[in-house]
């Protein structure tokens, strides 16, 4: 009697292409995040924009969205290496994906 092999989905090579998946996702979720965080930067440039326009100098949105902008900014400089760390990582677990036997 001859045994059938039946197609295991726990393989090493099948969980890993597994979070390779899910993290690409994420990786995308995290694009997403850089995007909205540069366009509310711009958002805090207009605040300033707006506070240096005008008759009179007005602080208030000047220093308002000075810290809006350096917050965003600060946001994206994180969120930027989070994607780089997040695309060697995907890297890695790929590579070791193509070394699994099965």
């Amino acid at each position: 009697m001859a045994k059938k092999m039946i197609a295991n989905e726990h393989t090493p090579k099948n969980v890993l292409l597994e979070e390779a998946r899910l993290q690409s996702k994420m990786l995308k979720n995290l694009s997403n995040w850089f995007k909205l965080l540069l366009l509310l930067s711009g958002i805090g440039i207009v605040g300033i924009w707006w506070g240096f326009s005008g008759a009179s100098l007005n602080v208030i949105p000047i220093v308002a969205g000075g810290i809006f902008t350096a917050l965003c900014v600060v946001g994206m400089l994180f969120v930027r290496y989070a994607l780089q760390k997040g695309r060697e990582n995907v890297a890695k677990i790929l590579s070791l994906a193509d070394e699994a036997k099965y």
